[in-house]
């Protein structure tokens, strides 16, 4: 685990902040929206917690949908 959290310290987000996961995939499915209509994917997005994270990162992460991972 420490070789994933090197480059964070590296690139200066040494201090985490309350990301509200939810708010946050919302955004990233508004983002997503041409992809998600031309796949005709359905997206559940169910409860999900307000976490201490590093909020650029998680986007990222939400932001890269494996698309050959989506059940059509």
């Amino acid at each position: 685990m420490i070789c994933c959290f090197t480059p964070m310290l590296a690139s200066g987000l040494s201090k985490t902040e309350t990301v509200d996961l939810k708010q946050k995939v919302q955004r990233v499915l508004e983002d997503l929206e041409p992809d998600v209509k031309e796949r005709r994917a359905v997206i559940q997005v169910e409860n999900l917690p307000t976490i201490k994270g590093y909020e650029r990162q998680l986007q990222q992460l939400f932001q890269n949908p494996d698309w050959q991972f989506i059940e059509i």
